[in-house]
């Protein structure tokens, strides 16, 4: 079995901003948020449970290691993995350039993302590329990548990811069609052992006009370096003979 698992990308939900003063807005399939969202991240809590954590581990919380660390994880988890929850699809593609002449399509690559697994708690990380056949509309390549966060950061999975990402262009931003891809090294897989710690995950969503385009399919695999080519979705540091004998 191939090392590189490729995923189609099925249903999905989306962003919705935290609860608590968020203004009201149109809320569609796609603007779901799975896991539901309850409430705005409260980092003294998080903070709280993280020394919980480690104590229940058998660990001393006052460490000089360990004495900042629930601080210090409740901030990355709000600024980095929770912050995409906040942000909104339809006011991220809300303010389009318009007036200029439709290119055939818009191919953003290289876009460098990371998320957590639902499932393990457990980040994964990699390279996306997006693409969309206008319809009067284009969006600035910042607002593209920020969709991308926006999907991206967040607890989630890979599959549903590519689909939002997809589909929000289409249902928010009014493209004729849109794909997404996104290669990712997910460490819930390479972590239980050797057998898998070289494996990468690859998934795409094309919708609405792109579906039928097997060129354009084919260019937005080869824009993340998806193929049977492709080197590593993140450099892999070489290991001598006596490493891998140990």
């Amino acid at each position: 079995m191939s090392a590189r698992a490729r995923g189609a990308a099925g249903h999905a939900g989306g962003a919705a901003g935290h609860a608590g003063g968020a203004p009201a807005r149109r809320r569609g399939r796609a603007d779901l948020a799975i896991p539901a969202v309850v409430g705005a991240p409260h980092r003294g809590r998080m903070a709280t449970a993280v020394r919980d954590l480690l104590a229940a581990s058998g660990l001393g919380v006052d460490d000089v290691d360990l004495r900042g660390t629930p601080r210090r994880v409740a901030r990355i988890w709000t600024e980095e993995f929770l912050s995409g929850y906040a942000l909104d699809p339809v006011e991220i593609l809300g303010d389009p350039v318009r007036g200029e002449p439709d290119p055939e399509v818009v191919v953003i690559a290289g876009l460098r993302f990371h998320s957590l697994c639902p499932h393990h708690l457990l980040p994964f990380r990699g390279v996306a590329a997006v693409a969309y056949l206008p319809r009067a509309r284009l969006f600035g390549f910042g607002r593209v990548a920020r969709l991308v966060d926006c999907f991206t950061r967040r607890l989630t999975l890979q599959e549903r990811a590519t689909c939002q990402i997809a589909r929000a262009l289409c249902a928010h931003g009014g493209a004729r069609g849109a794909g997404c891809v996104l290669r990712a090294e997910q460490l819930c897989l390479a972590l239980p052992g050797e057998r898998h710690d070289a494996s990468e995950v690859v998934t795409t969503s094309f919708v609405g006009a792109l579906q039928g385009r097997a060129d354009l399919q084919a260019r937005l695999l080869q824009a993340v370096g998806a193929g049977p080519a492709a080197g590593p979705v993140w450099p892999q540091r070489r290991r001598t003979a006596r490493a891998r004998r140990r």
